[in-house]
């Protein structure tokens, strides 16, 4: 064998080992799925309520199949709001953190920014981590950094579940 032939071949073995390597990505882990907050089927849940710094915002209930605004005001809830709100309340973190390895308080849960209660499921909504500005949201035992524009959108005024007036529904002022 020639001494260039002898080089070539030690070159491809060794390109075909960093090849081999760099597929391997060593040291590199594979992302992993989000963690899930929570999930809901929609036609079961029963009951919603919203507290804002511990004041009842608002509560919704099922009631013979229909979703209606218990409080502040009682009335016929839209469906299709009530919907929007349960699949923002579909929440996923990259991060989550045991409730024994966190002080609570220091997160902002000794008096919460928000509370919702989703049937039995209670989230409660904490303070804003300073870095990427996400939110704490302790679920169970877990506590998770969660997008704060997803926070924003669980914080509602009761009047958004009230259906559009229509011709049907809209008081005569005669």
């Amino acid at each position: 064998m020639h001494r260039h032939t002898l080089t070539n071949l030690i070159l491809v073995v060794v390109l075909f080992a960093l090849g081999v390597l760099a597929w391997m990505r060593p040291g590199i882990e594979a992302p992993r799925e989000p963690f899930t907050l929570t999930e809901y089927n929609f036609d079961a849940l029963q009951s919603i309520r919203a507290e804002k710094n511990g004041q009842l915002v608002y509560q919704l209930e099922k009631i013979d199949g229909n979703w209606r605004l218990i409080a502040p005001d009682a009335a016929a809830a839209d469906p299709a709001e009530v919907e929007q709100l349960i699949n923002k309340t579909k929440l996923t973190s990259k991060n989550r953190y045991s409730v024994s390895e966190v002080n609570l308080a220091e997160l902002g849960f000794a008096e919460p920014f928000m509370k919702l209660v989703i049937d039995d499921q209670e989230l409660l909504v904490g303070n804003n981590e300073s870095i990427s500005q996400r939110r704490y949201v302790k679920s169970g035992d877990w506590v998770y950094l969660v997008d704060s524009l997803a926070i924003f959108s669980l914080d509602r005024d009761p009047d958004m579940f009230l259906p559009e007036p229509t011709a049907d529904n809209e008081p005569d002022n005669n």
